[in-house]
């Protein structure tokens, strides 16, 4: 007999785009990415750019700040 835990499960159901297109990206090749979106409650389009878009310009400007930042600590 298996045990399932719903409330792990269902986090992925309630995140944000961005999570739920990251764990499509991660078993994409496990599953297929439009069963997943699907489930998801997703478009399979909006995976399709979010991989197209790679590294947020949030995230490069947070990596830019964080060398800064080391540097003027060293």
């Amino acid at each position: 007999m298996s045990r399932r835990f719903p409330e792990e499960s269902y986090e992925h159901l309630r995140s944000a785009p961005a999570v739920k297109f990251a764990f499509i990206d991660a078993h994409r090749h496990c599953f297929p990415v439009i069963r997943m979106c699907s489930v998801l409650e997703v478009s399979e389009n909006g995976y399709y750019n979010w991989r197209k878009r790679g590294i947020y310009q949030r995230k490069r400007d947070d990596e830019q700040l964080a060398k800064r930042i080391e540097d003027a600590f060293l």
